[in-house]
């Protein structure tokens, strides 16, 4: 007996993929990314950073994963474990909230 499978609908993989590219955009681009923690582990060697990101609500993945002196980052869907962006390394990224110089005063 075989069960069923649910696999994501088509507009489902689509929304997921566009938020992963308007991430992916805001990440090329320069702009800031707001982060809300951070956290590491290693497996076979290979040491994984993990950094949640919000979008719209819905909550993706920033991954940099380090082996020797290889380094991929990638941005993964929460919701399509599969779906992910991998981006070129190195890559310039600007973590947290910009500060206005009012805050500094």
């Amino acid at each position: 007996m075989a069960l069923p499978v649910q696999s994501p609908m088509a507009g489902h993989i689509e929304a997921e993929l566009n938020a992963l590219a308007t991430l992916a955009e805001t990440l090329i681009s320069g702009e800031y990314l707001e982060v809300e923690s951070t956290f590491e582990y290693e497996e076979d060697g290979v040491k994984v950073t993990v950094m949640p990101v919000v979008l719209d609500l819905t909550e993706y993945l920033f991954t940099i994963e380090e082996s020797g002196e290889e380094m991929t980052i990638q941005l993964r869907s929460t919701q399509i474990p599969e779906l992910m962006i991998s981006l070129p390394s190195p890559l310039m990224v600007k973590f947290g909230k910009p500060v206005a110089l009012g805050e500094l005063c």
